[in-house]
């Protein structure tokens, strides 16, 4: 006879990620016995008050799937339990049921036969999810850094000059600025905070932002937004900023690259239209480097794309080559004159190409 003894109950209270958990199982016979163990779906008729059956991407997993048991003896099992990073998930209990197969004797029995306390798994889910918090010292050389289901950044060799210290840290829902677009408020599905503030790369820093779809269905848990109108945003102070980002549904993040530090957001933008292409700084004061109006913002510009920069005479002063920011420097990095510059590029919109012009101002 086997019984078990599961130690995750009411009281443990489970974070978003992986947790190891043990539960112990004993031999009632009076024989040796070897006994596989395998974690099973709650039977929905034996649930226990308040609980409901663990979704499928609720991960239970045993380590020590067969074991030994002398007659009486107790073992420790370890188990992992992993909590998607997922609002949907969270505040909840959960119930788990474990089968066992006796391997000596060739009997077959499930926890969920005869259910009890000692014959489940049992879990509740924290209420709030722990917000990211990362920090790491970076090399001239570049590496990454981020947590797995929330960000992730990734420095190349030569954007920075220094060693630097870089932090990473979450901003709660409740303290993220909403954003208009469309004439709508668009609430964000996370946030984060990059330092030192105001670092300023060489090279463009790829961003990962990362949305729950545990369940596959090609929208962001919990919510009614479809995975496919994520994007990018960078809070400049005052507005959210776009900065786009390419989808990746097998990953579930959207990844950006950016040429700064500043607060980055992961918002429902909708599909794209001409003017989401149209950057919004009509006067830049590069020369000043106060932090306000620096550059100018080629939104929503991701992949292999190019940007031409004239003077009102009609002679280029630079193109950038997949760079969305211009600082107001020619293509010898040297600030132009103050005066009125035209830029000029092409986007891809539904499958056909548009140019986009317009003017910005640079004022010393």
């Amino acid at each position: 006879m086997i019984n078990t003894a599961v130690s995750v109950g009411k009281e443990t209270i489970l974070p978003a990620g992986d947790s190891t958990q043990p539960f112990y199982i004993m031999n009632g016979g009076d024989a040796p016995i070897s006994v596989r163990i395998a974690p099973i779906a709650a039977d929905p008729a034996l649930l226990f008050k308040g609980y409901e059956q663990a979704p499928s991407c609720m991960k239970f997993t045993i380590f020590d799937s067969q074991v030994l048991l002398k007659p009486a003896e107790v073992k420790k099992v370890s188990a992992s339990i992993y909590i998607p990073r997922s609002r949907q998930y969270l505040g909840k209990n959960y119930q788990y049921h474990v089968s066992f197969t006796s391997l000596s004797s060739g009997c077959t029995g499930q926890a969920s036969v005869n259910p009890g306390f000692e014959s489940v798994v049992l879990i509740t889910t924290a209420k709030d999810m722990a917000k990211v918090s990362c920090s790491l010292e970076m090399s001239p050389l570049g590496g990454d850094i981020g947590q797995d289901e929330a960000v992730r950044l990734s420095i190349p060799a030569g954007a920075i000059n220094r060693a630097l210290s870089i932090n990473i840290q979450e901003i709660g829902h409740s303290d993220i600025p909403v954003m208009m677009s469309g004439g709508q408020y668009r609430d964000a599905i996370s946030a984060f905070k990059f330092y030192p503030e105001g670092t300023m790369f060489k090279k463009p820093v790829r961003l990962s932002i990362y949305y729950p779809d545990f369940d596959d269905d090609g929208m962001v848990d919990g919510t009614g937004v479809k995975v496919e109108e994520l994007k990018v945003f960078y809070w400049d102070g005052f507005t959210w900023e776009a900065v786009g980002g390419i989808l990746d549904t097998k990953n579930k993040c959207v990844t950006a690259d950016v040429y700064h530090f500043s607060v980055y957001g992961l918002f429902p933008a909708g599909l794209m239209t001409q003017a989401d292409f149209i950057p919004k700084q009509k006067i830049i004061t590069p020369a000043k480097l106060d932090g306000h109006n620096d550059y100018i913002v080629f939104p929503n510009l991701q992949g292999n794309y190019s940007i031409d920069i004239y003077d009102v005479r009609g002679m280029k002063v630079v193109r950038l080559e997949n760079k969305n920011i211009w600082y107001g420097l020619d293509n010898n990095g040297i600030m132009v004159e103050s005066g009125a510059y035209i830029y000029k590029y092409n986007v891809d919109i539904d499958g056909k190409k548009k140019t986009i012009t317009g003017v910005v101002v640079v004022a010393k």
